[in-house]
Parts: structure tokens; sequence; C-alpha cells
């Protein structure tokens, strides 16, 4: 009181000596718009004017600590001040407006002590710009029409209601009626301030702060808006008083435009409270507390801020401050220079929206942590061109807070983010977001790609990074938006989970050629980037959409798992050649001399679909190994289209291993030039290749499935097996072959083409792959299935090209095994051959210029030839179909060839001899079975004649020199091979049934599988000749049939179902024979 006191005398005393008449019209003015009435009987308040501006009010009803005004009107006009000269005692002063006039108040309000001074008028209450406060208690301004108090008793300011009840009780609620009026206030500056510990509370219809400003340093700030009847309880607390609204009050709206602010910062405790329907703010305006600039200590808390709205909360906009531009906005900070921790910002609202540069922020900029953001909607939330953070200062010492958000939906548009960060000394904090329905994340016609983010900058010191947690009914990611958890610090990234129960989509690229997708990244720093985990319904990545984790750092790569109860679709590329995928990167990094761990990618899904440059990458360019890729898919994989693939690479400038790429699934079908390839071409192993399909694989139009080293390092096994097919067929337009390879090579610059657009490799690259050195180790081809067919230029493929190692192996076990104009190789052009061993249980087809080989130095150099150990029942190759099966060598040994076998058709043993003969020429590099039209099987060495190898046959009665097996043409008379009689005294039966037929001879094994069509039954006789003299003679009962001729097999074909069938032209009939049974009788 003393001190505004003295300022407004000195400051009206100069006023007076200038326009002294001006101050005479104040007073009277003055004295006219505060009024008592009379309602307090010989209680009433009195008002005096007592020169220079002051209106001295006195009297009034005191009830112990409370003392009670009541006034017909109640004003007060700029440069005047309305003091209650209260009692030391009186702890709350109670002043109440019984006319039809609205408070007006631009000038100060003063009480004594510390008083609490509540001031009720039903009508209205307007604060003017020039609106202050001197007062060591509360403030509470209501439209109200009673204060309620604890024995039951009201002080009402409706007339009509009799004399008033005055009492001793402590005030417990106000009670509103009908229409009550509004409160705006203007009060610019630090507008209504109170003192440290104080509350400010406005309670009324709808509340306007326009321009007007209110300050309760380290105290608390209610405002509470009321559009019916009902009582808002009123609590004593440290800081004044706390409001409480009944959940079913209707409440008004409350805005705050044109700069206008609610400030409670200080060394801590300071809180802002908001019961509202509506909550605007713009044009620059500002709720705001924390921990004020260069104040605070060790254990200071800032308080919280606390908004309930049963309608919209808006944010929009910015405002011209002499500081400069600032965006409109809720802010609890611990500021530049402080000490103490945050609070927090709690928002319970039915919508939230910001627009145009509208923030709400839990920082520190001091020492100490932030508070968290809890943001809960019952409807959605929308962000355009804002943002929800909590971020750590470079200045900052402590840990940014936590961002929590709970809505029906959550759309970020045109850049905006929610985001934790830090730039200081600790740790960002964790977003969570749980959407009932949808998330849309949409970058917009911006420069700099909105999202959801939790990140630890290049100038932080913490140790984590926060986690990024998604829950949603569905989430959309469009043009550049992301969702990331990265590094760039000495301290580790978070995690990313998302939980999506229909479908995400991801779509796109920025303006800037920003990917839209999930990531986590570690750069520039020594900690490892986070594990993304998403469980959806389907996911859907396109036009270069992306989820990656990746380490350019000494730090690891995090894992991906991505779990989808339905389809997994990832389709194309982006216009600037970004490829959509899932993609997992260990980064160059030379000056680093340790390990790191690339990081897996795991897929579970109902079906699994790369198209149109759709990929799955783990990738390693630096020092460290590359993750492995498995995928669980219970349906399909299919992998289709040039770039589309699932790879696991060791690229130039690495010095690792990758990773394995192992695929469980229904069926697997990879066309168009699409890839599942594991290969190094830097200093590293490849991979291995695990595929488990319960049905098929099928490879077509030059596709691969390979497991290849390029460079220092041994190439990956490839395995495979299937319940039902495995088919590789076709080739490419260009010509490329559909192949399963396991290969060694020396990288050829061509190759370099075939990587996906997604890796950009620096100029020079070729320089910088490693050429082999070292003796490397080709992988093994191993395929298990119903059935293996290769067609059409398809390839089997365990070689190595244009390098002195061996080749790997190749082992098949099928029950049928068909090669029409294919090849199943483990060939060396400069070293040893692999070995090949192919079993299948039921037939193996050749056909078409078809290649078995283990052949070495195919390229004219030194080798030795693999082996080929291949056993099935009937092995087919197609009359001069030039076909061939070879163990060769250029310049070393001939491998061997073993063969087991019960029929062999069409395929022809042949001797170094014999290629020279039929060839004729002893040239080595002209002695190659494949210039013969004949189906040939060779083992030989083509420069040295002792180096051959050998081919060796395990089958019985077969003589494979011939292209067709002859069978018997001799008949055996049935009637030697029926007993003449039977012994007297037995009663025995013999019955031919069936189609099989019987052997040529007793002793001879009848041939397996083969149908033969039209046996002729052998004629019954009437045989009574004695078989010994001691058995009498029997006679039999049967009658004779005619008697046909059995017709020689002069060719064979297949059935439908695969099946061989002996045949003669032309084609028997179909009769089918019913043998009555032979009977003998004892006499």
């Amino acid at each position: 009181m003393t001190r505004i006191f003295w300022r407004e005398v000195v400051r009206l005393g100069l006023v007076g000596v200038v326009v002294g008449s001006a101050i005479a019209c104040w007073k009277d003015r003055a004295i006219a718009q505060i009024t008592p009435d009379n309602s307090l009987g010989g209680d009433n308040s009195v008002v005096n004017d007592t020169g220079n501006g002051i209106d001295s009010i006195t009297g009034g009803a005191t009830r112990n600590t409370n003392l009670f005004h009541s006034f017909e009107q109640f004003s007060v006009q700029n440069g005047r001040i309305a003091s209650f000269e209260n009692a030391p005692n009186i702890q709350n002063i109670i002043t109440r407006v019984t006319g039809n006039s609205i408070s007006d108040i631009d000038g100060a309000i003063a009480a004594r002590g510390t008083a609490n001074l509540f001031l009720l008028n039903p009508n209205g209450i307007v604060f003017g710009q020039n609106a202050r406060l001197d007062i060591g208690g509360s403030f509470i301004a209501t439209t109200a029409r009673s204060i309620n108090f604890t024995d039951g008793t009201q002080f009402s300011a409706t007339p009509g209601t009799g004399a008033p009840l005055l009492t001793v009780s402590v005030p417990i609620g106000l009670q509103f009626g009908t229409n009550p009026g509004s409160i705006i206030n203007r009060a610019s500056g630090a507008g209504l301030q109170l003192g440290a510990g104080r509350t400010i509370g406005l309670f009324g219809g709808n509340i306007s702060l326009n321009g007007g400003r209110l300050t309760a340093k380290g105290g608390r700030i209610e405002l509470g808006a009321v559009a019916a009847p009902g009582v808002i309880g009123i609590s004593p607390d440290n800081s004044g008083f706390r409001f409480s609204f009944p959940t079913d009050l209707t409440l008004g709206d409350i805005s705050l435009t044109n700069l206008a602010g609610m400030d409670t910062r200080a060394g801590g405790g300071g809180s802002i409270a908001i019961n509202t329907n509506n909550l605007s703010l713009t044009e620059g305006s500002e709720i705001i507390t924390g921990i004020f600039r260069n104040q605070g200590s060790v254990g200071a808390v800032a308080g919280d801020i606390d908004i309930n709205a049963q309608g919209a909360v808006t944010i929009d906009g910015v405002g011209q401050f002499p500081e400069g531009i600032f965006s409109s906005g809720i802010f609890n900070n611990v500021e530049q220079g402080s000490t103490g921790r945050g609070g927090n910002i709690n928002l319970k609202v039915n919508s939230l929206s910001l627009t145009n540069s509208g923030v709400i922020s839990a920082s520190t900029l001091g020492t100490g942590d932030a508070g968290n953001v809890n943001i809960t909607a019952r409807d959605g939330i929308s962000l355009d061109q804002s943002t929800i953070f909590s971020q750590v200062d470079r200045f900052g010492i402590g840990n940014g807070g936590n961002i929590t958000i709970n809505a029906r939906s959550l759309s970020l548009n045109n850049g905006a983010q929610i985001t934790t960060s830090s730039f200081g000394q600790g740790n960002s904090g964790s977003v969570t977001i749980d959407a009932r329905d949808r998330i849309a994340v949409d970058s917009g016609s911006v420069d700099f790609p909105g999202g959801i983010r939790s990140t630890m900058e290049a100038t932080s010191t913490g140790n984590n990074g926060g986690n990024v947690n998604v829950i949603a009914g569905s989430l959309s990611l469009t043009n550049g938006a992301v969702i990331s958890a990265s590094t760039f610090s000495s301290g580790n990234a978070g995690n990313v989970t998302i939980d999506a129960r229909d479908a995400i989509s991801i779509d796109g690229i920025g303006r800037s050629g920003f990917a839209t997708g999930v990531f986590s990244t570690s750069q520039q720093s020594t900690g490892n980037s986070g594990n993304i985990n998403v469980t959806t319904g389907s996911l859907f990545l396109t036009n270069g959409g992306g989820i990656s984790t990746s380490t350019f750092s000494p730090g690891n790569a995090g894992n991906i798992t991505i779990d989808a109860r339905d389809t997994i679709s990832i389709d194309g590329f982006a216009a600037n050649g970004l490829n959509s995928g899932v993609f997992n990167l260990l980064g160059s990094l030379p000056e680093f001399q340790g390990d790191r761990l690339g990081g897996d990618i795991r897929i579970n899904a109902r079906s699994l679909s790369l198209t149109n440059g759709g990929q799955l990458n783990t990738d390693t360019f630096g020092r460290g190994n590359a993750g492995s890729v498995n995928i669980r898919a219970t349906d399909a994989v299919t992998i289709t289209g040039s770039g589309s693939g699932v790879r696991s690479n060791v690229l130039p400038t690495a010095l690792g291993n990758g990773g394995d790429i192992n695929i469980q699934t229904g069926s697997l079908f990879l066309s168009d030039k699409a890839q599942l390839l594991s290969s190094t071409i830097g200093q590293g192993n490849a991979g291995n290749i695990q595929i488990n399909a319960t049905d098929s694989v099928v490879i077509s139009s030059g596709s691969v499935i390979g497991a290849a080293s390029f460079s220092r390092g041994n190439a990956g096994s490839v395995t495979i097996v299937a319940g039902d097919r495995v088919s590789v067929e076709g080739t490419d337009a260009d010509g490329s072959p559909s192949q399963i390879v396991s290969a060694l090579a020396q990288l050829d610059r061509s190759l370099l083409a075939q990587l996906p657009a997604s890796v950009q490799l620096p100029p020079g690259l070729f320089e910088l792959i490693p050429q082999p050195q070292g003796e490397r180790k080709g992988g093994n081809i191993r395929i298990t299935a119903r059935s293996l067919s290769l067609a059409d230029g398809a390839q089997l493929n365990a070689s190595t090209l244009f390098t002195q190692e061996e080749a790997g192996n190749i082992d098949v076990e099928v029950r049928s095994l068909d090669l029409d104009r294919g090849i199943i190789g483990a060939i060396s052009t400069s070293g040893n051959g692999g070995n090949i061993r192919l079993r299948a249980s039921k037939s193996l087809r050749l056909r078409n210029n078809s290649q078995i080989s283990t052949t070495a130095g195919a390229s004219q150099q030194p080798g030795n030839g693999g082996n080929i150990t291949i056993n099935s029942p009937l092995i087919l190759a197609n009359s001069n179909g030039n076909s061939d099966i070879t163990a060769n060598a250029f310049s070393g040994s001939g491998g061997r060839v073993d063969i087991t076998a019960d029929s062999i058709f069409g395929l022809i043993p042949r001797s170094r001899q014999e290629l020279q003969t039929l060839l004729g020429t002893d040239d080595p590099i002209q002695l190659d079975p494949s210039r013969l039209p004949s189906n040939d099987i060779t083992a030989i060495s083509q420069t040295n004649p002792s180096l051959s190898g050998t081919v060796t046959f395990n089958a019985a009665d077969i003589d494979p020199s011939r292209d067709i097996v002859e069978l018997p043409t001799g008949l055996f008379d049935a009637s030697t091979l029926v007993a003449a009689g039977c012994p007297s005294g037995a009663e025995n039966r013999f019955a031919i049934t069936g189609r099989g037929g019987l052997p040529p001879a007793p002793g001879d094994k009848l041939s397996t599988e083969a149908i033969l069509t039209d046996w002729a039954i052998s004629p019954k006789t009437s045989n009574r000749a004695t078989v010994e003299p001691t058995i009498p003679t029997a006679t039999t009962t049967t009658a004779n049939p005619p008697v046909e001729t059995i017709t020689e097999a002069s060719s064979w074909q297949f059935d439908r179902d695969g099946n061989t069938i002996l045949t003669a032209a032309p084609q028997a009939s179909d009769r089918r024979y019913d043998a009555p049974a032979i009977s003998c009788h004892g006499s």
C-alpha cells in the first residue's frame, strides 16, 4: 500500500501542478463510481476522498477475520486508487456490488497487510489498461452471485435476498446464477500483479484478456469461465487459494489476444490453472510459468500449468514484443541462469489446435530438469506449422521432459513437430502418443520435415535420447514427414515403437528431398542408434518411403522389427531415386578402429510384397558386421521388378561380414529381375541365405537368389527347403538368367550398376573395392523339395569366376528333378570345381541343352574337376538333346561321376578318346561334349589323358551306352511254369491278378513303376502230368481263354502325373482281364 501510494502521489502531484482542474473532475467522478449501499445497516461501507487520487474505504462489517463491504457500484478510474483500510488481523476482505452496473477498474485497488480481497459483481468486471493491484494477499474477481461459507451461509450480491448473513467462517464456494457477467482484462505491462505466493483468480461468464496481463510471481493464477448456475469450490493453500469445478458444470469461453499473458515465473512455485469451454491464444499471447532467469535454487520446483477445456483450445500466430517476435503459446521453462526443476503442462481438452507457429514448451535453459507435457483430447489434436516440444538448451544442465498425448486423432501439417531434444548437458525426454483413430503427419510445402522426434543433438553431453512411442488406429506419413529417435552426440538414441491397429502408410519425399519415414540414426557421435519396433494390421511403403536404422559413428545400429497381421507392401521409388524400403546401415567411418554391429531386420506378416524397386537391405560401408534379415510370412513373399529385393551387402570401404537372410513362408515368388542377395564387395564374408517354404519357391524372369563374394571374403551359402516345388525359369529382357547362385568372383565394373539406388557411392568407387587376396571359399547350395525344375536358361550355380579359388558345393534332395535348358553348375574358371550331389527319389530328366557340371579351368586355367553324385530310380535325357553331365578339367584332374539308378535312358558316357574320335580333334580347347548333339557324361582332363576322372554306374542289368534299354524279346511258355498237378488230399489255389504280369523268368526282377499295357494272360492248361509218383493227379476246372501275344515296347511317354509308360505304336486297347482262379482238389 505504502509503495504504490507514494509512487502515485508523486506522479499525480506533478500532473496537478499543470492541470489542477482535472484532478477535481476525477475526484467528483470517483466518488460517484464507488458508492456504498445500505445493506449492512450500521456496518455500511464508507468511502472518503483523501486527496491525491485516493478513495479511502472504511467501515464494513467485521466478523472475526472476515471484513464485508457492500456497494451500489464499484469502479476505479485511471489515476485513482481504491484503498481498503482494513485492520491488520483481517484475512479476507469480501466486497460485493449489488447494483446493476459493471465494475470498470482502470486505476489501482489496494488493501493493507496480507488480507485477501474478493470482488463480487454479477454484472461484469472490466480491468482497463492502467488497472493495478497493491494487495498483500490474493485477489479474486468474480461475477458469481454469492460467496458460500462453511457454515452454510451466503454473502449474495443478488437483490431481494434480504438481510445479509455475515459469518466468521471460511469461504468455500462461488455460487453462480444464470447468465453471469463477463470479465475483461486490458491491464498492460505487468498488468494485474501480486507478490510472491499469492493467487489471482478471475471467475466469470466469458473471460477475455485483450492485451491484458496477469502476474503472480511464484504464486498462482486461476481462470474459470462459467456459463450456467453452479458452484465453484474454494480451498486455501500455500499460494492462496485453489478452485475446483464440478465435472457437470457448463463452462464459458476464455480468450487471450493482442500480446495478452499470464505469468507466474519466479524462483519456484508459480502455477496456473484454467477451466473453460473454449480457450484461444492469439497474436503472441502466452501462458507462462517456470523458474525465472537467474533465480531459483537447488530443490526449487516450478508449478504446473493445468488447463481443462470442455471444448477447443486454439493457439495461433505470433506477436511483436519489444524484445522481438514471439509465438502464441504455453510455456513452463527453466530459464537461462536459473536453478530448479520445471513444472508440467497438463491439458485436458476436447480438441487442441496449434497454427501459424503456435507453441507448447516445457524446456530447460538453466540448471535443472524440464517438466513434462501431458495432453488429453477427447477429440482431435491438430498442428500446422507449429510445435510441441521439450528441450535441453545448449546452456541447459538437466534432462528434458517427456511429452505424452492421448487423443482420438492427431494431425501434423506443414512442418509441424512434436519433439524432445537435448543440446546441452542432459538426456532428451520421451514422446508417447496414443490416438484411438488416426495419426497423419504431412510436411506439406515447407523445407524442413515435420514429424515426431527425440534427438540428442551434436552439442549434447547426455547419455541417452528419449524413446518415441506411437499408438494409433492408423498412421500416415507423407511428403517428408518423419518419426525418429536419433543421436548426433555421445549419447545413445532412443527407440521408436509404433503400434497401429489397422494400417501404416509411409509415402514419398519432402520438398527438400528428405525421405518420408521412421528412422533411428547415430551420426557423428559415440552412441548407438535405437531400435524400431512396428506392430500393425498392414504396412505400406511407397514412392521412397522408408524405415531405417543406421550408424555413422562408433556405435551400433539398432534393430528393426515389424509385425503385421496382414500385409507388408513395399513399392516403388521417389523422383530423386530413393527406393522405398526397410534399411539397416553401418556407415563408413575410416578413423574408427573398433568393432560395431549392424542391426537386424525382422519381419513377421501374413504376406510380404516388394515391387518396383521396393527393398529390404542390411548393409555395411565401414568397420563392423551388417545385420541379418529375418522374414516370416505365413502366406507368401513376393518380390518383383528391377531393383526390388532383399539384400545384405558388405560394400566398398567395409571391413566386416554380411548378415544372413532367413525366410520362412508359405510360398516365395521372385520375378522380373528381383533379387534375394547376400554379397560382399568389401573386406568381409557374405552372409548365408536360408529359405523354408511350406509350399513353393518360384524364381523367374532373370531373378536371382544369391550369396556371392566379389572381393576379400567368402561367399555365403544358400539353403532352400520347400514343401512342394522349387522352380527356376527364364531370363530377363537382356538375357540374364534366373538363378540360385553362390559364387566367388572378381568384380567387374558392369556389376556396380546393380547396386540399389538408395546406396549413393562416391566417385572413384571401383578403385576403392579391395581386390581378392588369399584363399576364399565358395558357398554351398542345398535344396530340399518335392520337385526342382530349371527351365529356359535358369541356373543353379555355385561357381567361381575369374579367380583361382575352389567353387562351392551343390546338394539337391527332391522327388523329381527336371532340367529343360537348365544348368546345375559348380564350375571354376581357374580353380577347382565344386561337388554336386543330386538325389531324386522318383526321376531326373534332362532336356534341351541342359547341363550338370563341376568342370574346372573353364577359362583354360588350372584346377581339378569336382565330383558329381546322382541317385535316382529313373534318369532320362531326350534324344539328341545335347544335355551333358561333366566333371572335366582343362589342365587338372577330371572329377568323378557316380550314378546310382534303376533305369537310365538317353545318356552316354564318353571317354577322352571317344570325344577325340567323334569331334575329330585332339585340341584340348575343342574337347567339349557340348559340341556333340548327343547327351554325354564325361569326367576327363582336356589336356592330359592320364588325369581323366571316372564315370561309375550302380544299376542292375542296364547298359547306359544305349539311348533306350532293350526289353527281352522271347516269350516263355507259361505251361512250363504251372505245376502239372496238385497233391492228393490237398486243397490249393493259385490266382493270377492285377496288370503287372509275371517276370520273364521266375528268378528275374520285375522293373519298378513301369506301366505295361495289355499283357496277355497265359493260357490255362488241363494238365494231369504227375509232379511226383506219390501225388495223385488233379483236374483243372477252368475254361481256357484265347491266347494273346505280348507286344514289344518301342517307345515311352509320361502321363499327366509324371509317370513313365512304356508303349507300342499303335496304342494298344484299354481292355481289362479278370482271370479266373486255378483250383486243385484232392481225390
